[in-house]
């Protein structure tokens, strides 16, 4: 199995558990970008390549020719894509998606209700592959899954699309706030999407930030950030 490194935790202890033979493949930070050479994904002929697009913590997203290219290698790729929903255009790239995976019989597209939708305790995802996929996945599946609380919040979203559409666009201005201020008062935000800032970790700024809100101090590629996770517009003026 290949994935970026690093990529969603819970990946690698997985495939652990598993047993999978893993080849993760390293990002490199470039000025203010993080960058992959995806090709090298291919390498040692895995069965599944698992991707996040945009992957955590590194907020990169996946350019859709590197995809293409992937899903027509013919490995069985799960493309994550818990974060879909704090791009620019998310339903644009949603149908691109949704155009491969009809196209690509080895594509697996993968989603959570845990980060837009605010429901990590529901323990709610889906899957969206060709019809002989979901059979397959059918049949190993437990015969319970997910409880009725978690079935009326489905129902629930379903019903009032525009509540969550209003909750992310709150969480996608108070993130561009956020990062335009850090950026004015002279930090370096790395270019992310997902329902987080990355900034270039100094002293001053964890010391500033540290005032009002918990400060999370993480390393990527050998460098320090300080990773902030989206608010609302009220939310982060307090904090800032």
């Amino acid at each position: 199995m290949s994935f970026p490194c690093p990529t969603f935790g819970l990946v690698e202890v997985y495939a652990r558990l598993l047993e999978f033979q893993r080849h993760p493949v390293k990002y490199r930070l470039e000025g203010r970008n993080f960058l992959i050479n995806y090709p090298d994904l291919l390498k040692g002929d895995p069965d599944v390549i698992y991707l996040a697009s945009p992957d955590n913590p590194t907020g990169h997203t996946i350019a859709d020719d590197e995809l293409d290219a992937l899903c027509r290698s013919g490995k069985k790729i799960i493309l994550d894509l818990a974060y879909l929903d704090f791009i620019g255009d998310p339903q644009e790239k949603f149908r691109y998606y949704a155009s491969l995976y009809k196209k690509h019989k080895n594509l697996y597209l993968v989603g959570s209700f845990s980060k837009s939708r605010g429901a990590a305790g529901l323990r709610i995802g889906y899957v969206i592959s060709q019809p002989l996929n979901i059979a397959r996945i059918r049949e190993a599946k437990p015969q319970f899954e997910i409880n009725s609380v978690a079935c009326e919040f489905v129902k629930y979203f379903s019903r009032h699309k525009g509540v969550f559409k209003s909750s992310v666009s709150r969480l996608k201005q108070g993130k561009k706030m956020l990062e335009k201020t850090l950026e004015s008062r002279g930090h370096a935000v790395i270019p992310a999407s997902g329902n987080f800032t990355l900034a270039r970790f100094s002293a001053s700024l964890e010391k500033y930030l540290s005032r009002k809100s918990k400060v999370a101090v993480i390393s990527i590629c050998g460098s320090k950030f300080i990773r902030i996770t989206a608010a609302d517009p009220k939310t982060i003026a307090g904090i800032l």
